[in-house]
């Protein structure tokens, strides 16, 4: 879809095997800009990317609101920072990841009554992030968010309330959230409802399978050999409560994902140990998460070394 839409807007772009794929050779020019026709129903990034080179086009990018795109708190987010760097800001500040945050918050639920600090998180209510939502999706299920001081980007304390969590089980219906914009959340959240033992149907997130992985598929197969029966539909991720044999020597995969490898990690709690092979991926985007894991009591070894 990236090349289609650079193509239209006057990109000489050519692939060297199959069209649509890498490896490409891409001849530069100054592109032309105007209304941007681009298919977002996969990804956002793919009108972030043109977004952020549209400075450098021959006219302004045009954007159609109208057109469909998943994760559009993505696009929002472009747009938000673009306007501010056009400003020339003498300094600017960095926010923390609230996608990143999304585990420790897995680990308050997993593990409720263990307040765990976080030393930087931006308040919620200024983030120009979409995954900020996280606290109030994990709030609504009884992990609470205290700040620390007056410091919007300062330090918090995440901690699961027993109680409120302990009522949530006893609901009748499964815990369901419009995930649609804030895909990157649902593998945190299933993986911390299944080690809380809250039920969930999560709808409207095909564009997960389209991810690293599938992720959809990956979080099916893994959370079952966790003991957890979790079924993965075209558009759809749920668990019943129905439970699954455990095997003594499972090997849990990451599918050179990330996300799934940081989920997965924090099931360690309900089980004796969690092997993840290839876990080492989490550095593209946390890169000390296994130590950070270290510092609130996990045992992590890198069998690999």
């Amino acid at each position: 879809p990236l090349i289609d839409a650079l193509r239209r807007h006057g990109a000489e772009i050519t692939c060297l095997g199959a069209d649509g794929y890498a490896p490409l050779l891409i001849h530069g020019r100054h592109l032309e800009g105007g209304r941007a026709m681009v298919d977002g129903n996969i990804s956002s990034q793919f009108l972030s990317a043109m977004m952020l080179a549209s400075p450098l086009w021959k006219s302004p990018l045009i954007i159609d609101e109208t057109e469909h795109v998943v994760s559009r708190p993505y696009v929002d987010m472009t747009r938000r920072v673009m306007e501010q760097f056009a400003g020339r800001p003498s300094s600017y500040v960095v926010e923390a990841d609230w996608s990143a945050a999304s585990y420790i918050y897995e680990l308050a639920l997993a593990v409720s009554g263990r307040p765990v600090t976080v030393t930087s998180l931006t308040d919620a209510a200024l983030s120009l992030q979409g995954d900020s939502l996280c606290q109030d999706f994990f709030n609504w299920l009884g992990v609470e968010t205290r700040r620390l001081n007056d410091d919007p980007y300062g330090p918090v304390e995440i901690e699961g309330n027993p109680e409120i969590i302990g009522r949530m089980r006893s609901l009748d219906a499964p815990v369901s959230f419009n995930l649609a914009e804030t895909p990157d959340l649902v593998p945190a959240l299933s993986a911390g409802l299944c080690a809380a033992g809250l039920p969930f149907d999560f709808g409207n997130i095909a564009h997960l399978r389209h991810k690293e992985c599938d992720r959809l598929s990956a979080l099916a197969t893994e959370l079952a050999k966790a003991g957890y029966a979790v079924t993965d539909g075209p558009d759809s991720l749920s668990w019943t409560g129905r439970r699954c044999p455990v095997g003594d020597d499972e090997t849990f995969e990451a599918w050179n994902d990330h996300r799934m490898a940081m989920s997965l990690s924090i099931l360690a709690t309900c089980h004796r140990y969690m092997a993840i092979r290839n876990g080492m991926v989490v550095t593209k985007s946390f890169p000390d998460f296994y130590t950070q894991l270290s510092h609130v009591g996990f045992t992590v070894y890198n069998i690999n070394k």
